[in-house]
């Protein structure tokens, strides 16, 4: 759910949070609205490129969140594909929705 809801993989939803908790409110907290401003944490997915490998060591062990990780644009796309070929209507609120709110 959480890469059809556009937010990021497990993997990297998971390590994020453990990196905020280690450092709630601090400056390399990725949720402190204070470092990085009130609207972009509210309404984006916190765009992280570098989370420390520690926060995800253990993640690596499970294949299944390996998988969803390698391949989360291809679930993405063929979730869009089939939400299109149910409906329309369907397609766009699965597919943009997600990036207005």
């Amino acid at each position: 759910m959480i890469m059809i809801a556009c937010v990021r993989t497990p993997i990297g939803w998971v390590s994020s949070h453990r990196m905020h908790h280690a450092d709630t409110e601090g400056p390399l907290d990725p949720h402190n609205y204070k470092e990085i401003g009130y609207w972009k944490v509210a309404l984006t997915t916190w765009d992280l490129h570098h989370v420390p490998i520690k926060f995800a060591r253990d993640l690596y062990d499970n294949p299944r969140l390996v998988f969803a990780h390698e391949y989360w644009k291809d679930f993405l796309i063929w979730y869009w594909i089939v939400c299109l070929l149910i409906s329309p209507y369907f397609w766009w609120a699965a597919a943009f929705m997600p990036y207005l709110f």
